[in-house]
């Protein structure tokens, strides 16, 4: 039994109906969430002593979570640090958006709390995450509609709220459909809205390269090839989907409908051609119009019917539609209308041979059928979504990158992993005459709602990684403990054919977003746990976290998210040939994602539990000897994962499949867990794509830092400060930077103080602590969100000559003070009050946040975020620093160390002014300003405009002259 929490009572009809909760639950933005879980992690801070977490109605009608905290006798804590303690030890969504500090929580008379009591938050105007322009809008929009929330923040993770790269695919062509352009891998780029909308255009004239001719014949994709070698008939071989349809529904206008989508997309109009004898298939789209839908569309009345006849209706229509499907004569397409009359809903089976549709396509016919039925039922015109490239676009682009060098270059990484050792799960190989769909043996489980949610949210967010890599995990380790305790060798690894949706963005001019085919990509993995204790890990110890990073960087490592191996395999005749000489993986694994469950809505999955069918003709061979499709299904009991289990009965029984299945549930329960214990989770190599560091390294970064939004190279320029920064702790920091500002009239310090956080929420490089111990190389480690260092002086009551003095005095302590490089921010401001209506803002920031250029941009900032009360929106989208270090790492290093090395030859030493003296003590610089007159000033820029110079090329020449007149050398070398 799994306790739900919600409380209900039996009606006199024999019906639950629900009365509340039993609990606080409640649930925000789509998730269902326990309050005591934050309040538990909120009393886990040394600060605080009480905690009460409630959700509070906010001012766009949705709901926010508040906490409430009383601080320990003597203790401090802004809301700042409480927020970041919670998002160290739970999910985003589990962050409260507002926390109150309380001096005593209100109660009741009777002693209870009062929650009625309790005071709404003052929201300030830096912490906003509402959209802030109409793209933004869009895009919270579009993230909402294709997850399924309420409502969307602008900084909400898409893959934390429970996207996977399915989705993402969908989110794209939502986009398209709207007129915005963006990639899905600018959705694992750029995971937020605020990121994505800096990144997505408008969509405006395709530039493609080649001529996309959609008709003609076609060349079979690696997965078609698949198919035609795995052999048996295939005619049967299909998708289905049952449908709930409106009431009084006209079959001509169903058929008008379907029509409208058979001619807009080209993969429903394939015909299948098997050369005699030659072992190979011919294909070709036929031109719009070549396929009538009257001759795919059957009607069948239900109307007198009741619920087991209808269900026994469907499931004999569903069996003829698939024996109807005839490739070879272009039939891949049956609809059957199951009409109930004018006052029901009907039902409407769609089926299609799986060469021309995958779990993807669905999405994008279910929708356009149904617009198409609308506007033809309206007297209007269907008018479609413009699909992007030809599934025979496609083809020829995989055949010529199939001969590419860059492709071929993988061979080493697919021979290497299917030459390693590997389990063997069963005794023996697939006979295809005896191991066939219709012998196979099938199993279904279902993981409860309440883990499926934290296993799609809690766990990828603490890990940072996708549910496929979650999902493996678990599978991989169950394996390796089934295989174990069955005494089927002590191999670690074992080799697992993954199918992905292979809708991969490849190119520029190639966009899949709305093109229906069978785009799937079949490729082997070596899931390797070496290293991990199996049994540890699924006890539920932070071994399993290790065996998740680990399973991670492998499937990471697959160049291409494996769509090359299909074109080395079935492409490239020289590739091929070595490839296919290797065993083929045992077992199948494919995750089709995220649905709605049927929901009884027109249009949406029927609720009808009908089988449709196997999928394929009974004499079909099994590709493996275990398989296991799983999805996650949303309804009205929350998200839930269903794995689809099928075997060859011949080589494994039915109770070692289901041991092994529920072995696979057991670890994905044990993920769950573990991600919620304190300190669980973090990234990983690849999550750090810009920094070279091993796990261990960023596992001791990770316990100095509990928070990291990233890791980063420095720039050269960086590792040179900070080598002389480090170089002598004793000494004055000569790359201590001091601005001050001239504050006059009336100031509102809060404001300024919103200001300041919102500047440090805008600039990720302001957020820069610096670390080196233990490391090859230093990296600045950005962390979420900074307090402000703030310091207030008051002067105003001094007489001006003490005043005078005891500015300068504060301003050279403060500009003596060093900071500690490894805590941000390296930047702080003091502002001091030298009388009712006039300040001074002193700036003190270390050389390494930024340079001079940086300096007026951050003022100017400053200045408009104060005018507008902290308003980020006030400001435009800003580049991230992180955009050049990325340009940065990519440039050719080798090719710039040989230039310098060639420019710098012969020269043999420094050109020093001063002999060095290491006795001589360290001393701050200096500083000596001279000013050049106005006429020679003219005079110069007048010389470097008749020459086509810069004033700074003129500056450098004559520090170079003097430099040569000093040393008595004639050549000089100055940075």
């Amino acid at each position: 039994m799994y306790r739900s929490g919600d409380l209900a009572r039996w009606r006199t009809d024999g019906v639950l109906e629900f009365v509340g909760r039993a609990d606080h639950q409640v649930k925000v933005r789509g998730f269902r969430i326990e309050p005591g879980e934050i309040e538990a992690a909120l009393v886990g801070h040394a600060s605080v002593s009480q905690a009460v977490v409630v959700a509070r109605s906010d001012r766009a009608g949705g709901s926010q979570l508040v906490g409430y905290v009383v601080l320990a006798a003597g203790l401090q804590a802004d809301a700042a640090a409480l927020r970041a303690h919670v998002g160290a030890r739970l999910p985003d969504y589990m962050v409260p958006s507002a926390i109150v500090v309380l001096e005593r929580l209100p109660l009741t008379a009777n002693g209870k709390l009062d929650r009625g009591a309790l005071p709404a938050p003052q929201v300030r105007a830096s912490v906003v995450r509402l959209a802030r322009n109409p793209r933004e809008e869009l895009l919270c929009a579009l993230f909402a509609e294709v997850l399924g929330l309420e409502r969307v923040g602008i900084d909400d993770n898409f893959f934390a709220l429970g996207g996977d790269s399915i989705v993402s695919i969908q989110l794209v062509s939502r986009a398209r459909k709207v007129g915005l352009a963006i990639t899905p891998r600018a959705v694992f780029e750029h995971q937020t809205v605020a990121g994505l909308a800096g990144v997505a255009s408008v969509i405006g004239e395709r530039s493609g390269a080649e001529a996309d001719i959609a008709t003609g014949g076609l060349a079979p994709t690696p997965i078609m090839r698949w198919l035609l070698e795995r052999g048996g008939p295939l005619d049967r071989f299909n998708q289905s989907m049952l449908l709930q349809v409106p009431a009084g529904m006209r079959e001509a206008d169903l058929i008008s409908a379907l029509q409208a989508v058979l001619d807009h997309h080209d993969g429903l109009r394939l015909r299948l051609e098997v050369a005699a004898g030659e072992g190979e298939w011919k294909l070709e789209v036929a031109p719009a119009g070549a396929v009538v839908a009257g001759a795919c569309m059957r009607r069948i009345d239900i109307g007198g019917l009741d619920a087991a006849g209808r269900e026994a209706c469907i499931y004999e229509h569903a069996r003829a539609a698939e024996s109807r499907l005839a490739p070879a004569a272009g039939v891949l397409v049956q609809a059957v209308w199951f009409d109930a009359g004018a006052q029901h809903s009907g039902r409407l089976l769609v089926t299609i041979h799986h060469l021309a549709v995958d779990g993807v396509s669905w999405r994008i016919l279910v929708p356009e059928l149904a617009a198409a039925w609308e506007a033809i039922a309206g007297g209007a015109v269907p008018a479609l979504t413009a699909r992007g490239t030809s599934f025979r676009r496609w083809s020829q682009w995989l055949a010529s990158r199939a001969q590419d060098a860059s492709c071929v270059g993988e061979l080493s990484f697919w021979t290497g992993m299917l030459s390693e050792r590997s389990l063997s799960l069963v005794d023996g190989s697939l006979d295809p005459a005896r191991d066939t769909i219709g012998t196979a043996g099938r199993l279904t489980l279902t993981l409860p709602a309440a883990v499926t949610r934290e296993l799609l949210t809690r766990v990828p967010a603490a890990f940072h990684c996708g549910i496929q890599h979650v999902l493996l995990t678990g599978l991989a380790l169950a394996i390796a403990q089934w295989c174990g305790r069955r005494g089927r060798g002590a191999s670690t690894s074992v080799l697992v054919d993954v199918e992905g949706h292979g809708r991969e963005e490849v190119s520029a001019d190639i966009d899949l977003s709305r093109t229906v085919g069978w785009f799937t990509s079949l490729y082997p993995v070596r899931l390797d746990v070496g290293g991990v204790d199996v049994e540890e890990a699924l006890g539920g110890a932070a071994a399993l976290g290790r065996a998740l990073k680990l399973i991670k960087e492998q499937l990471r490592a697959v160049p291409g998210n494996g769509l090359g191996y299909g074109l080395l395999r079935y492409l490239n005749a020289g590739t091929g040939s070595q490839l296919a000489g290797f065993a083929a993986p045992q077992i199948g694994f494919n995750y089709l994602g995220r649905f709605a469950a049927p929901a009884g809505a027109d249009w949406a999955r029927a609720g009808e539990a009908v089988r449709l069918g196997e999928g394929g003709d009974a004499a079909m061979a099994l590709a493996h000897c275990l398989e296991v499709n799983a999805l996650t299904l949303d309804g009205a009991g929350g998200v839930e994962l269903t794995a689809h289990w099928s075997w060859a009965p011949a080589l494994v029984t039915e109770a070692e499949v289901r041991d092994l299945a529920q072995r696979w549930f057991e670890a994905l329960e044990k993920l769950v867990r573990h991600a919620a214990a304190a300190g669980a989770g973090g990234r990983s190599p690849s999550d750090l794509p810009l920094v070279a560091l091993t796990q261990g390294e960023i596992e001791r970064l990770e316990r100095h830092y509990p928070r990291i939004e990233d890791v980063l190279p420095l720039s050269p320029l960086q590792e040179g400060l900070l080598f002389h920064a480090l170089y002598d702790a004793q000494a004055p920091d000569v790359y201590m930077v001091q601005l001050e500002l001239g504050l006059e009239g009336a100031l509102d310090s809060a404001t300024l103080e919103a200001a300041v956080e919102a500047l440090l929420l805008r600039h990720a490089s302001l957020r820069a602590g610096f670390w080196h111990e233990g490391l090859s190389r230093p990296v600045q480690i950005i962390v979420p969100r900074v307090a402000a260092r703030w310091r207030r002086i008051d002067l105003s009551l001094l007489e001006d000559a003490s005043r005078e003095q005891r500015l300068a005095s504060v301003l050279a302590q403060d500009r003596a003070e060093r900071f500690d490089l490894s805590c941000a921010p390296l930047l702080r401001f003091t502002l001091i009050r030298l009388a009712a209506d006039r300040h001074r803002l002193v700036l003190t920031h270390h050389h390494l946040l930024m340079d001079g250029w940086s300096l007026p941009v951050l003022v100017r900032e400053l200045l408009t975020l104060y005018e507008h009360k902290g308003d980020g929106a006030a400001l435009g989208r800003v580049t991230p620093y992180r955009d050049y270090l990325a340009w940065l790492a990519a440039q050719d290093r080798a090719g710039a160390r040989a230039a310098w090395h060639q420019a710098l030859a012969g020269v043999e030493e420094a050109t020093r002014l001063a002999p060095p003296d290491r006795a001589r003590a360290a001393v701050a610089a200096d500083r000596i300003t001279l000013s050049l007159s106005q006429r020679l000033s003219t005079a110069l820029s007048e010389q470097a405009r008749e020459h086509g110079l810069t004033l700074n090329t003129f500056m450098q020449v004559a520090w170079g002259l003097l430099l040569g007149r000093m040393s008595g050398r004639e050549e000089v070398v100055f940075g």
